[in-house]
C-alpha cells in the first residue's frame, strides 16, 4: 500500500560539506524582520522600566519562534509539500504576532496569544509527522513535542486572567518551551550529525537582521544637520553598530569545530539571545534618544540605560558563548573585549548627568578602540602562533 505523502518517513539532514540556507529559511527570516521593527516601535513609545521588561519578554518569544522553525529545518529539511506548507502557515503565524504587539500596550492580548499558538501548531504539526512516520526518531520528537503542546495549553489559559497574572502564566510556558529541546537531545538514543557551517550562517544571518533593525532605528537622526546634536547621537550610533558588526564576524569561522557537549549546544543556541536582545536593544536606545532630542525632550533613564549598558551587554556575552560553546582560549582578544564592556559601564555610571550626546560618543570611541586594538595587536598574534604551528607541522 503507498504511504500517504504526510507521513512519509523523515530524513535526519546528514549533509556533509556546505550547506546554504534554503529560500524558504531566508524567506521565513524576512517576516521576523518585522517582529523585530514593532517590538522597537513599541519600545520607543513606552521607554519605562515596565515597557523594558515587556520587550525583552516579547522579543524573547520572537527569539524562540526563530530558534524553533530554525532547529526544525537544520534537523529535518526534507523540502517537500508537507514542510513546504507547515512552514509557510508558521510565517504567517508570525506576520500575526508582529502586528499584535502594538495592541498589548491597549490589553489585548488576544491577538498575540492566539498567533503564538497558531504558530505552535504548525511545529507541532511538524513533529507529530516525524513520530508517525519515523520510528528511530518516535521519542525524540515526542519529547520535543511537549513544548508546543503543554506551552500552547498554559498560553490559552493565560487569556482567563488579566495583566500582570497573565505574564506568569507566559513565563511559565516559555519555560516548558525552552526545556522540551533539551530533554529531547538529552533523552535522544542516535546521533544527530550537526553541520557546523549551517548551524554558524543561521545564527549569523539572524545577527544581520536585527543589526539591520538597528541600522534603521537609527537612521531617523542621520537627516538633522550635520554637528547637532541629533546627528552626533545618530552618526556615533552607527559607528557603534558597525564595531558591533566588526566584533560579531571576526571569528574564525574555518576553525570551528563540533560543540564539545550537550551543554555547549546550548549555551551557543540559547545565549544568542542575550547578544540579540544587547543588539537589538542598543539600536531601540539610539532611536529613544534622537526622538526625545529631535523634540526637545530630555533622555529617560531607561533610554541612558539601553545606551549604556548594552554594549558592553554584548560584548560579554559573546566572550562567554565564545569562550564556552568551543572552548576558546581566554585570550588577549577576550581580555580586551571584556575591558571595554567594564570601562563602558564605569563611564556611563559618571556621566550619568552627562549630554546624551556626550554617552554616545564615548561608547563609540570606546568600541573604535576596540576595533583597531584586535586588528593591529591581536590579529598579528594570531599570525604568529599559526605561523608558528605550520613551522612544527612535519
Amino acid at each position: 500500500m503507498k504511504v500517504p505523502l504526510p507521513f512519509r518517513s523523515v530524513v535526519l539532514r546528514n549533509d556533509e560539506g556546505h550547506r546554504q540556507a534554503s529560500w524558504l529559511e531566508l524567506f521565513m527570516d524576512l517576516s521576523f524582520v518585522i517582529c523585530i521593527a514593532g517590538l522597537t516601535t513599541m519600545l520607543v513609545k513606552d521607554h519605562t522600566l515596565s515597557g523594558l521588561l515587556l520587550y525583552a519578554g516579547l522579543l524573547f518569544s520572537v527569539f524562540w519562534a526563530w530558534n524553533q522553525l530554525t532547529w526544525y529545518s537544520i534537523l529535518f529539511d526534507n523540502n517537500d509539500v508537507f514542510y513546504r506548507t507547515m512552514y509557510l502557515g508558521a510565517i504567517l503565524s508570525v506576520l500575526v504576532l508582529a502586528d499584535s504587539f502594538s495592541k498589548i500596550g491597549r490589553g489585548n492580548t488576544i491577538p498575540f496569544v492566539g498567533s503564538y499558538v497558531l504558530l505552535q501548531s504548525f511545529l507541532a504539526a511538524g513533529w507529530i509527522r516525524i513520530a508517525i512516520s519515523s520510528r528511530k526518531f518516535r521519542m525524540f520528537s515526542i519529547h520535543y513535542l511537549l513544548g508546543p503542546v503543554i506551552g500552547s495549553g498554559l498560553w490559552l489559559v493565560s487569556l482567563k486572567f488579566p495583566a500582570p497574572q497573565q505574564y506568569l502564566f507566559w513565563f511559565a510556558a516559555m519555560a516548558i518551551h525552552v526545556a522540551a529541546p533539551y530533554m529531547a537531545f538529552r533523552l535522544k538514543t542516535f546521533e544527530i550529525p550537526l553541520n557546523m557551517n549551517h548551524v554558524l550562517e543561521r545564527y549569523c544571518l539572524f545577527t544581520i537582521i536585527v543589526l539591520g533593525e538597528t541600522l534603521i532605528a537609527v537612521s531617523s537622526g542621520i537627516g538633522f544637520a550635520p554637528g547637532s546634536d541629533t546627528f552626533l547621537i545618530a552618526l556615533f550610533a552607527y559607528i557603534t553598530v558597525a564595531c558591533i558588526w566588526w566584533t560579531y564576524f571576526s571569528w574564525d569561522f574555518d576553525n570551528i569545530l563540533q560543540f564539545g557537549s550537550l551543554r555547549n549546544l546550548f549555551l551557543f543556541g540559547y545565549g544568542h539571545f542575550v547578544v540579540f536582545l544587547a543588539i537589538a536593544s542598543f539600536g531601540a536606545g539610539g532611536e529613544i534618544a534622537v526622538h526625545s532630542l529631535s523634540h526637545g525632550g530630555h533622555l529617560t533613564l531607561v533610554g541612558r540605560m539601553l545606551i549604556a549598558i548594552s554594549p558592553s551587554v554584548y560584548l560579554l556575552s559573546l566572550s562567554v558563548i565564545n569562550r564556552f560553546s568551543w572552548n576558546m582560549d581566554f585570550d588577549r582578544k577576550m581580555v580586551a573585549r571584556i575591558a571595554v564592556a567594564v570601562l563602558s559601564l564605569t563611564f556611563a555610571i559618571a556621566m550619568n548627568n552627562a549630554r546624551p550626546v556626550y554617552l554616545m560618543g564615548t561608547i563609540a570611541l570606546l568600541m573604535v578602540c576596540l576595533v583597531i586594538y584586535e586588528q593591529v595587536f591581536c590579529q598579528a598574534q594570531e599570525e604568529i602562533c599559526a605561523n608558528k604551528t605550520l613551522e612544527a607541522t612535519p
